[in-house]
């Protein structure tokens, strides 16, 4: 099973300004746990991390750095795997 990550549609990520992906913290083929933080991005206010929505392997980054994240389109791509796959996923750092 695969899950598309997409922005919020409808609603502005970041009030008062568009967000910008500024680097990813994991690479396509990485295995990743929900909630564990796999790219930062930036507003003209703040910097912050975005949480992995599910646990599994990264499939696709639809962005790259310098990118905008733009409302309703796909950030990034994850495929479902077991969990025994998942035992250690997140914890080789960034």
């Amino acid at each position: 099973m695969r899950y598309v990550w997409r922005g919020a549609a409808g609603r502005d990520p970041a009030p008062g300004g568009a967000m910008t992906l500024t680097r990813w913290l994991v690479r396509e083929g990485d295995l990743v746990r929900r909630d564990q933080p796999v790219a930062e991005v930036s507003c003209d206010k703040a910097s912050l991390e975005l949480p992995s929505p599910v646990a599994g392997r990264i499939a696709k980054l639809h962005l790259g750095p310098g990118d905008l994240l733009p409302s309703g389109a796909p950030f990034a791509s994850f495929e479902e795997v077991d969990r025994t796959s998942l035992e250690g996923a997140g914890e080789a750092g960034r």
